[in-house]
């Protein structure tokens, strides 16, 4: 997460849920962990308005937005742990018997969040999270007989890196022009990166291979190396 600019902006992908406010039984607390640009909640409150019978006004008043004035790296979840008064703001705010949490993505910070405040957390529980990853994708996939992108399995070290692009490889007739390498946990495709086929040698797969993961591996992070790309496979 540091190494993306302004991470904290992906907390407002959630802003889509600003729309539960259209139910005028619904009171709504939206948590960042820096402010949110006034004009884009505007926006969304205007939304509101010309695609329901509520007013702007009336799903505004029913919105509390709070903000943790934290533009660090940390999880926006770690950034509330570290707030007692924030959470219990957000007590005083809601009734218990009748709220709940939503979020992006699930993690035991969000249920510890979940616990102190005393409501449920609607969302994956964090230990089916693998499920979730391009390689728990892709085995669930093979197990529901859903077609998806051919590939190979996951693989933890280098040497089992370049002998599962080299069966691919040839498992396709070396037809194959580029090759996608994904770490299994990556961030707004930061964890890709583009092989080219060209470097390839038919008579010396494997060194040729190597050679072209360490020298030639287009990274979408601009800061990435070979280095600290394997540190993380």
């Amino acid at each position: 997460m540091a190494k993306i600019t302004a991470a904290h902006l992906y907390e407002e992908r959630q802003l889509c849920t600003l729309f539960y406010l259209r139910n005028p039984n619904v009171r709504l607390i939206y948590v960042t962990s820096m402010p949110v640009d006034r004009a884009i909640v505007d926006y969304y409150l205007r939304l509101i308005e010309q695609t329901s019978l509520v007013s702007y006004e009336n799903a505004y008043k029913r919105l509390q937005m709070l903000n943790c004035n934290d533009a660090s790296p940390l999880p926006l979840s770690a950034k509330i742990l570290r707030r007692p008064r924030m959470i219990e703001k957000i007590k005083s705010a809601i009734d218990p018997s009748i709220a709940y949490i939503t979020c992006f993505i699930s993690s035991n910070l969000e249920r510890e969040i979940a616990l102190k405040i005393g409501i449920p957390l609607f969302a994956n529980d964090p230990s089916l999270s693998y499920w979730g990853t391009k390689s728990g994708s892709r085995e669930i996939f093979s197990e529901a007989g859903i077609t998806y992108a051919d590939g190979t399995e996951l693989v933890h070290t280098v040497d089992d890196l370049v002998l599962s692009i080299e069966n691919f490889y040839t498992r396709r007739n070396f037809a194959i022009d580029k090759i996608v390498v994904k770490l299994n946990i990556g961030f707004s495709g930061e964890g890709n990166a583009l092989l080219s086929c060209k470097h390839f040698e038919k008579g010396n797969l494997q060194k040729s291979i190597l050679a072209a993961l360490e020298n030639h591996l287009e990274y979408v992070y601009e800061l990435e190396t070979w280095s600290s790309f394997v540190e993380k496979l």
